[in-house]
């Protein structure tokens, strides 16, 4: 089918001729005139970037793509679900970007859940796309998984010219391993599956690191020039220190306190945090902990924290206004990566430790190949993926104050240098003009069908 083919490819099959007249004349109808030629215009280019997993601004990478676009002339609008505490009214202006938001019911606990959740999302977010469609021609279509199955919704974009860009901020086949599907499991190749079609179906694809990059190369089969890595980057904004220490309600009866920022899912470790928590008391070190962040497995966490007797050590603040997310974290004495070797994570930056570094923290992990794309040697790795080897790393950033000065002072330095917003934005545009090319010459290609027609 038409709706499959890429355009790094070119296949057409037989017979796409005739689909693509069909179905050009029922949106000439439903709208008038050409519906694929382009309308003269001031600004390069009208983009929608549709994001299902989480809301906007709310997440980080969306709002700064799209903050990046608006600044470089772009009409943006972004089609996301509504927050849980923020970002909950159906349409706003934020900054000149128009957000569009809808009501998903997020239940993420076991496979019915997501498909009940993935199901209503595609169903809501396919309505409002088409509304939006109906009053603005967009050049760029971005869809940003997870889930993998967002194509649906951009594919009447594509018919009518646009161009198609997959932001790929999660491996979902290799995340579904972590949730104990196996790789050979129904579930697992329905994943793979809907990743093939979305690189099929998509012009562009970004990524947020070079692993992904591979493996959209290798089992995406993308050309190179089709895949531009745009990495994830930390808000300065959002984690600037003012040097004051939070004390929560018994932070000042703990000699040494460590700290996590990030979603609470199986794949995140926060287990193995709470077990390092007592792990460095029973080593003599009074140890607390503050946990900023939401997820399915809050409640499972804290239940074990109980357990282990140590929820009086372990404060958990929930999600954070994300304009103060630095104040608790400020006054942690070494923050952690506590995300352990899977199939997930061995290829997925953990963007914890680029925000870690831009506060000052010292930072503890396990040894992750991205983790040591973005931290180098100013993090600590632990040498096995056990807690008693975080443990002995954390333990001896404890008993080193300077070493701890020194890893805070060259973790900042770092992100400066490297891994600022500033030095993703050329890429990200980079890849937006390729896409406005795609999209020109589509609807070039669709308007002579019209025409000689």
């Amino acid at each position: 089918m038409l709706i499959l083919s890429c355009t790094s490819c070119h296949r057409k099959p037989p017979g796409a001729t005739q689909r693509i007249l069909v179905l050009s004349e029922n949106v000439n109808e439903r709208l008038g005139g050409d519906p694929f030629r382009s309308a003269p215009q001031e600004v390069p280019g009208s983009a929608l970037i549709i994001v299902e997993n989480d809301s906007v601004p709310q997440d980080p990478r969306v709002w700064q793509q799209a903050k990046t676009l608006r600044d470089n002339g772009w009409h943006v609008d972004v089609l996301c679900m509504k927050g849980d505490n923020v970002d909950q009214s159906g349409f706003e202006i934020v900054d000149g970007i128009e957000i569009t938001r809808v009501s998903i019911s997020e239940d993420r606990e076991s496979l019915g859940g997501f498909l009940r959740e993935y199901i209503e999302a595609i169903s809501r977010l396919g309505y409002a796309s088409i509304r939006m469609m109906m009053k603005r021609r967009y050049d760029v279509v971005q869809i940003c998984n997870p889930p993998d199955f967002l194509f649906a919704v951009a594919l009447p974009h594509r018919l009518r010219g646009a161009s198609v860009m997959f932001d790929q901020h999660d491996l979902s086949p290799e995340l579904a391993m972590t949730k104990g599907y196996a790789e050979r499991s129904l579930v697992n190749r329905a994943l793979r599956a809907a990743e093939r079609i979305t690189y099929n179906v998509a012009d562009t694809v970004l990524v947020v690191n070079e692993s992904y990059k591979r493996i959209a190369l290798d089992r995406g089969r993308c050309k190179e020039d089709d895949v531009v890595v745009v990495r994830n980057a930390p808000d300065l904004n959002r984690f600037r220190l003012n040097n004051e220490r939070y004390f929560g309600s018994w932070r000042a009866d703990r000699k040494f306190m460590l700290g996590y920022l990030g979603v609470i899912g199986s794949q995140d470790g926060v287990d193995t945090l709470i077990h390092l928590v007592r792990e460095m008391n029973d080593r003599g070190y009074d140890t607390g902990a503050l946990v900023l962040g939401d997820g399915p497995f809050l409640p499972s966490m804290k239940s074990l924290a109980r357990d282990l007797s140590v929820d009086d050590r372990i404060e958990f603040l929930g999600t954070w206004p994300s304009e103060r997310v630095a104040e608790p974290l400020q006054s942690a004495d070494v923050c952690v990566i506590p995300d352990p070797v899977t199939p997930f994570n061995m290829h997925s930056t953990v963007a914890k430790t680029l925000e870690y570094l831009a506060m000052g923290r010292p930072v503890v992990g396990f040894d992750l190949p991205e983790t040591r794309v973005s931290g180098g040697d100013v993090v600590q790795y632990a040498a096995e993926n056990t807690t008693a080897s975080l443990a002995d790393e954390v333990q001896r950033l404890f008993d080193n104050d300077d070493r701890r000065r020194e890893l805070a002072k060259l973790g900042q330095e770092r992100v400066l240098e490297r891994f600022t917003w500033e030095h993703s934005e050329p890429h990200l545009l980079r890849g937006y003009d390729k896409a406005l090319a795609v999209s020109s010459q589509r609807r070039d290609f669709l308007s002579g069908i019209i025409r000689s027609g």
